[in-house]
């Protein structure tokens, strides 16, 4: 199947449909879909990406503000949302298959140079992901899968 989404997290952070422009996404929405695309299958619950992202909001804020960032990404997939993004009651899910993780340079770090002010939680995952290992070895193995498909 034929990419719709492209991400590249190596280095400055970007997201695009097929061959589009790049999205003019803001930090919470390239945040949410770090989060996704890093994750095992692309899925999170909707709790951890709530207290990852909106860790000073009350809980019914965090919920509210989830809510619109996935609306507002849906708005940018445009025709390509529905086979993107699904979202129940427990969990956000990225379709995987049909994303493209683009290489970056060897040297590139993890989302160079985002910070998302006020939220420790999404901080330390950030810095977790730049110094791991296994981050590395994961990465490729997926592009190595969306290359060959």
């Amino acid at each position: 199947m034929k990419p719709l989404l492209n991400i590249r997290y190596n280095g400055r952070f970007r997201a695009r449909i097929s061959d589009g422009p790049e999205l003019p996404l803001g930090a919470k929405h390239q945040a949410l879909l770090a989060l996704l695309c890093t994750a095992e299958d692309g899925i999170r619950t909707r709790t951890h990406l709530e207290t990852t992202l909106w860790s000073l909001a009350q809980p019914r804020q965090a919920k509210a503000s989830l809510r619109t960032a996935l609306s507002t990404l849906r708005r940018y997939f445009g025709p390509a949302a529905d086979v993107l993004l699904s979202a129940d009651r427990r969990q956000i899910t990225l379709n995987m298959d049909r994303v493209q993780i683009e290489t970056g340079g060897a040297d590139d770090v993890f989302m160079e140079g985002f910070v998302l002010p006020h939220e420790e939680a999404f901080e330390m995952w950030l810095l977790q992901m730049r110094n791991s290992p296994a981050l590395a070895a994961a990465q490729t193995s997926h592009e190595r899968q969306s290359n060959a498909a």
